[in-house]
């Protein structure tokens, strides 16, 4: 998988228990995996993202892709501000 850039906006954030805001993970991997299939070529992407992600700006966390055949990859996921809008990178594991 080549490497590449993108903005994305994450309209939905989560609620969390404790009162903080979250970033809504399966959001996130729904709108991030077809970005990936396009700039890749690859088709059958899943991307698992963590669930308990604080909505901050210029945090970071990483999603693990797997496609088609097996192949792995890491996504670098920064985050823009604190309202869910986030960059992503395909990096190697």
């Amino acid at each position: 998988m080549g490497r590449a850039r993108y903005l994305l906006a994450v309209p939905a954030l989560a609620l969390a228990a404790c009162g903080s805001d979250t970033l809504d993970a399966a959001e996130v991997e729904s709108e991030i995996g077809p970005m990936v299939e396009d700039q890749t070529g690859t088709r059958d992407v899943d991307i698992a993202c963590p669930d308990d992600v604080e909505a901050e700006e210029g945090a970071v966390f990483e999603c693990d892709v797997t496609a088609a055949g097996g192949v792995e990859a890491k996504l670098r996921v920064t985050q823009e501000d604190d309202e869910g809008n986030v960059r992503w990178e395909i990096v190697r594991p």
